[in-house]
This record gives C-alpha cells, sequence and structure tokens, in this order.
C-alpha cells in the first residue's frame, strides 16, 4: 500500500519521456499503464506480488535527430510486513 518514486536526470531541451516495466526480469518490457511521460514515475498502493518488477525509461527527442536512449533499469524491492504475537493473551 506504499508508493514509490523512480526519476532521471536529463539535460538539453525537448525530451519526451516514456516510461516501462518488466515484469520477467528485464527480458521483455511494456509502457506502464497508465502511460507516464515526464521525468518522474510514481507508483502508488505497491502489493507484494510487484517485488523484483524492474522500471526503466525512455527518453527521446532531445538525443538528436530520432535519437532515443534507455535508462539502466531500477529493481522495486517489496517486503511483506510479518505479524507476530509478542505476549500471549490472557484467560
Amino acid at each position: 500500500g506504499n508508493s514509490a518514486l523512480f526519476y532521471v536526470t536529463t539535460t538539453g531541451v525537448g525530451a519526451s519521456y516514456n516510461w516501462q516495466v518488466s515484469t520477467d526480469g528485464g527480458n521483455t518490457w511494456n509502457s506502464v499503464n497508465p502511460a507516464v511521460n515526464n521525468d518522474s514515475l510514481t507508483l502508488n498502493n505497491i502489493t507484494v506480488a510487484m517485488n523484483n518488477y524492474q522500471y526503466r525509461v525512455v527518453v527521446s527527442g532531445g538525443c538528436g535527430p530520432g535519437g532515443s536512449f534507455n535508462s539502466n533499469s531500477a529493481t522495486l524491492s517489496v517486503s511483506s510486513a510479518t505479524i507476530s504475537v509478542s505476549t500471549q493473551p490472557l484467560d
């Protein structure tokens, strides 16, 4: 249920951004849904099922004519809360 923020810093003008996610260790990449087209990606309501998802951004437009590049990927690490009983209830 928490959130996470990923961002990229670029130089130049006219850059466009397309954030992508991989759920299979970086073998395939898909645009995040809904699409995020700025320099930061905020994930809300994160679940344990999202553990080890990888995120990257494709930056284009500011890299010369027709140029684009992929950022390095970042891996989301999610741990589940562990509930324990420290004192047993009295009968």
